[in-house]
């Protein structure tokens, strides 16, 4: 799984360690936006909790890939509904706050403006 993350440049490996990409950093941002359950390490620490108790025949494979299954439904839905765009995925300096994670969005009307998340601007 590593080496398909640095092959695909969402991380690179300095010396021994790995470091994370700026597309690696954008998708894990992206990724808070649209589905913030799937980045939260609390989520993570329960599938490791999961696994034990599979090892320990608390549950079964099927019962989690379960779960999986409808955590994957969920963020395709989203994803398909087109709530995901290209623009939020680069997010850009804040021209009030100098955030780094602002959103350059553009009305309906076709004139530009920004969502900070920082500065509620």
């Amino acid at each position: 799984m590593i080496e398909t993350l640095i092959k695909r440049d969402y991380a690179k490996r300095i010396n021994k360690e790995i470091h994370p990409m700026q597309r690696g950093i954008d998708l894990i941002e992206m990724v808070r936006r649209v589905a913030p359950e799937i980045a939260d390490p609390g989520t993570t620490a329960l599938q490791e909790d999961s696994l034990v108790d599979i090892a320990a025949s608390r549950t079964t494979m099927a019962d989690f890939m379960a779960g999986q299954i409808r955590t994957v439904q969920q963020l395709t839905g989203i994803l398909l509904k087109g709530k995901l765009i290209d623009k939020e995925i680069l997010p850009s300096e804040c021209p009030v706050c100098g955030g780094v994670r602002c959103i350059k969005l553009t009305s309906k009307a076709g004139k530009p403006y920004h969502r900070c998340p920082d500065c509620n601007a």
